[in-house]
């Protein structure tokens, strides 16, 4: 296993995480449950992005 692939590995299960954190505080809360989930889904699609250029791009 290549260093790209743990890198990978590593920014897909901590932009999940992240969504995922974002995702159960936000449905907590007294909003919608879809809208708490649709901006879950966005936090982690933005930290993907975020990490892959951090971590794939610049390497």
């Amino acid at each position: 296993m290549g260093k790209s692939m743990i890198k990978k590995i590593v920014f897909v299960v901590v932009s999940v995480g992240v969504g995922s954190f974002v995702d159960n505080i936000l449905e907590k809360t007294d909003i919608n449950v879809w809208l708490a989930r649709g901006t879950g889904c966005l936090v982690t699609v933005i930290i993907a992005l975020l990490l892959y250029y951090l971590l794939i791009k610049k390497s």
